[in-house]
């Protein structure tokens, strides 16, 4: 039977769609593997990749009250990133205490990245091109 005219037709809302296992295994590959790079043989493109990861997961989480303990975890990890890259640029390893930091990031990323949600996670990877594209305009 159709619906009467006056009645306007609702969609529920999807609910939380989980990050399935192949994702979250690539982003902590992309990951664990661009922190080895900087441990073993540092290049702008090992940064790049993690610097790729920390920011992607800092835009998804930047409004997430739920989530700050480990988000203020993850900034850590992105500030010890940012101080480390004139070492990377010069081809040189981080300092011991920048590289715990680092990982104590990626570990966090690690560990949550599971519990996201992916239609989030997308928003914020559109968004983190946006702010990209706006940046070069600049």
């Amino acid at each position: 039977m159709p619906r009467p005219p006056h009645i306007p037709h609702r969609t529920r809302p999807v609910g939380r769609l989980p990050v399935l296992a192949k994702l979250r295994d690539e982003f902590g590959m992309v990951a664990h593997l661009a922190l080895r790079g900087l441990e073993t043989a540092p290049s702008i493109e090992a940064f790049d990749a993690l610097a790729e990861v920390f920011n992607l997961l800092q835009v998804d989480l930047r409004n997430d009250a739920r989530r700050s303990d480990v988000a203020a975890v993850i900034s850590d990890g992105a500030g010890a990133l940012i101080a480390a890259q004139d070492a990377v640029a010069a081809g040189q390893v981080p300092a011991p205490e920048l590289l715990e930091r680092i990982r104590a990031g990626v570990n966090a990323i690690d560990g949550l990245i599971g519990k996201l949600d992916v239609t989030r996670l997308y928003a914020s990877m559109q968004a983190l091109k946006a702010m990209k594209r706006a940046e070069a305009h600049a």
